[in-house]
């Protein structure tokens, strides 16, 4: 294979695995929309909650990303007043 063609094939590999995903995430019975994207440099996952404005959070795997965003979430929806103070865990 010809050096420009593999790097052509390489390129496209990493945009492909570092292109924003667009998830539903589900919370205290409610969904949210979260864009999960990868940093190229050192492979974190970042992921932002749509309908809530400065949520967001992240992980060293997409799988880690998901859990802490929907912890941020739940945080969140105690400190807006929506879940109850007391409700210690936030259901996925």
């Amino acid at each position: 294979m010809p050096v420009a063609a593999w790097l052509r094939s390489a390129r496209e590999t990493v945009e492909a695995a570092t292109s924003p995903r667009i998830e539903q995430v589900g919370v205290d019975g409610r969904r949210f929309t979260v864009t999960m994207e990868q940093d190229p440099e050192d492979g974190w996952w970042v992921g932002l909650v749509e309908e809530l404005p400065g949520c967001g959070s992240q992980g060293s795997t997409l799988e880690e990303c998901r859990e802490m965003v929907a912890d941020a979430i739940h945080e969140y929806l105690i400190a807006r007043g929506d879940v109850p103070a007391h409700a210690e865990e936030a259901t996925y």
